[in-house]
Parts: C-alpha cells; sequence; structure tokens
C-alpha cells in the first residue's frame, strides 16, 4: 500500500468511528467489513483480521480494508 496522506486520513476517520460504535475487537473488524465490504466475514477472515489489528492497529485494518479489490471495484 503506498502511502497516500489522504488515504491515511480516511482510515483513521474510518477507524474512530468504528471504535465509538463498537466496544469489542471482533464487533470492531465486523463493522469496519460491513462499511467497507458491505458483508459480513466469515470466520476465518475474522481470525486473520483480528491478528492484523492486533499487531497493526484499527486504523491499518481499515487502510487495508479500503485498499481491497473488493472495496474497489463493482462486481
Amino acid at each position: 500500500m503506498l502511502n497516500n496522506p489522504f488515504m491515511v486520513r480516511m482510515a483513521q476517520h474510518l477507524a474512530d468511528r468504528i471504535s465509538a460504535e463498537a466496544t469489542t475487537l471482533p464487533a470492531r473488524i465486523q463493522l469496519a467489513a460491513a462499511l467497507t465490504l458491505n458483508r459480513p466475514l466469515i470466520p476465518s477472515e475474522l481470525k486473520v483480521y483480528e491478528s492484523y489489528t492486533q499487531q497493526h492497529g484499527l486504523p491499518n485494518l481499515c487502510r487495508l480494508l479500503l485498499n481491497t479489490n473488493e472495496f474497489l471495484f463493482i462486481d
């Protein structure tokens, strides 16, 4: 992922919104997926994203989700 200042700010705003609306890490990750991918995560995705978020933080997870092909392109 490139270090795009706009994308970094938008990811932080999304993380702030999610933190205000959900209290547990799994709930925050599911909300992030719902808002960006418009679908719930399957258990294996949740496990991977939870590990990633614990290591890199919620803003980085939001940035990752905003940069997925699933978010960027309509099927």
